[in-house]
């Protein structure tokens, strides 16, 4: 399996969003976003697992320490699974 089938999505998002799209680490292929707290200007991540051979895959987002959350989810439903990540981690950079 590649990334292919969700790149587009991935792409838009990162557009719309102003997120940089993380495609590379220590040569492997990868998706991610690091997100800067607006509020504590600590890092965040979320990370996109490969699709499975359904179309299905796990979104990610953690603080770097504990925090952290899980969604699965398909191609036609991940702009609204990264927009609630997006959520999750403004309201863990708030305090909330």
């Amino acid at each position: 399996m590649n990334y292919e089938s969700i790149d587009p999505v991935l792409s838009r998002w990162a557009v719309s969003r102003s997120v940089p799209l993380l495609t590379q680490y220590k040569d492997e292929e990868v998706r991610a976003f690091e997100i800067i707290g607006k509020k504590s200007k600590r890092q965040f991540q979320i990370w996109i697992d490969l699709p499975d051979a359904h179309g299905r895959t796990m979104v990610h987002a953690w603080d770097r320490k504990k925090w952290r959350i899980d969604y699965e989810t398909t191609a036609f439903a991940l702009t609204e699974a990264l927009d609630t990540l997006l959520k999750e981690i403004e309201c863990h950079d708030q305090g909330r």
